[in-house]
């Protein structure tokens, strides 16, 4: 058992490396602390800290581009935003996509066997919605 962030963080799992192992970090108020090197703290210069959202948005990851990595993303005022370039800004490289609902929760897997992970929204009527980056 180890102590990784802080009160208020939201935890979050991704392979940020690619090799293949699930590391921890960590999302509060836009700022990701991404563990690269899985020794499960945060140790600067080997491990990711970068700005992606703000305050209030929720924190996706997922392999939404099949190249082994994970990417960050976000679901922040009714439209989720990938990082599929995986520069860590949001910028004309991001896949934006609006909501139909935006009170649901996102739910990332690779839904259709396809080895890319897609966003699917869940709503408390047990409906779900998936989002498709690739279009």
């Amino acid at each position: 058992v180890f102590h990784y962030g802080t009160t208020g963080d939201q935890a979050v799992v991704g392979d940020w490396n690619g090799d293949g192992v699930s590391n921890i970090g960590v999302f509060h108020k836009g700022l990701w602390h991404l563990d690269l090197d899985g020794d499960g703290q945060f140790t600067p210069g080997k491990d990711r800290e970068v700005n992606f959202g703000q305050d209030g948005d929720i924190p996706i990851v997922g392999d939404f581009n099949g190249d082994g990595v994970d990417e960050v993303g976000i679901l922040s005022n009714g439209r989720i935003v990938l990082d599929q370039n995986r520069n860590f800004r949001i910028d004309d490289g991001e896949v934006s996509l609006p909501l139909p609902d935006p009170h649901g929760r996102p739910v990332v897997g690779d839904w259709n066997g396809d080895g890319i992970d897609e966003v699917a929204m869940a709503y408390d009527n047990m409906r779900f919605v998936e989002v498709d980056a690739r279009n």
